[in-house]
């Protein structure tokens, strides 16, 4: 009675089992395509984050560019309104008439223009340094960091030199200072 049973619905079976088959490949392909899906998500979100931090990066060096940037612009200024001020505070440069407490310098520039001046005796190196810092910035020569030395009697005059007066230096009642550019 089984067997009869069985070829009777044999066909049902084959369906019902073709059916089934199906189903367990419909789901298996599911389960493969949400797993591909999911690596693809998981990629694109590893892309975008990686652009996101070269994005956040590039950002950041641009804002260090500026102000980088912005600084050096502070600090030429500042050393510019520095310059000003020493020369202020020095009174100046002496009458043509004064003969008394007078330094005449002569500086050799290093492109070999020459540039004279007069300074109070009593003036530090401090202010020839200003003095050569805004001519400098005004005539467009691009020297910012540069020495002074006298080549008779020979001697150069450091940052440490800066608060010496021209008589203390021997550089009264007149000198030739020539001018090195430190960063050439």
């Amino acid at each position: 009675y089984l067997n009869t049973a069985i070829t009777r619905h044999a066909q049902i079976i084959a369906e019902e089992t073709a059916r089934r088959l199906q189903r367990e490949e419909d789901a298996r392909l599911r389960e493969e395509q949400n797993r591909e899906y999911q690596e693809a998500l998981l990629a694109d979100q590893m892309r975008e984050m990686e652009r996101n931090e070269r994005n956040e990066r590039e950002r950041r060096e641009r804002e260090e560019e500026e102000e980088r940037v912005r600084l050096v612009l502070v600090k030429e200024q500042s050393r510019l309104e520095d310059a000003r001020r020493i020369l202020e505070l020095s009174g100046g440069e002496p009458d043509v008439g004064t003969k008394v407490g007078v330094a005449r310098m002569r500086f050799t520039l290093p492109n070999g223009k020459k540039v004279d001046r007069r300074f109070h005796s009593s003036d530090t190196v401090a202010v020839l340094r200003a003095f050569l810092t805004l001519h400098l910035e005004e005539s467009g020569v691009e020297i910012k960091n540069f020495g002074l030395s006298t080549s008779f009697p020979k001697k150069t005059f450091g940052e440490e030199d800066n608060t010496l007066t021209l008589e203390e230096a021997g550089l009264a009642p007149q000198a030739v200072v020539m001018v090195q550019d430190l960063d050439a």
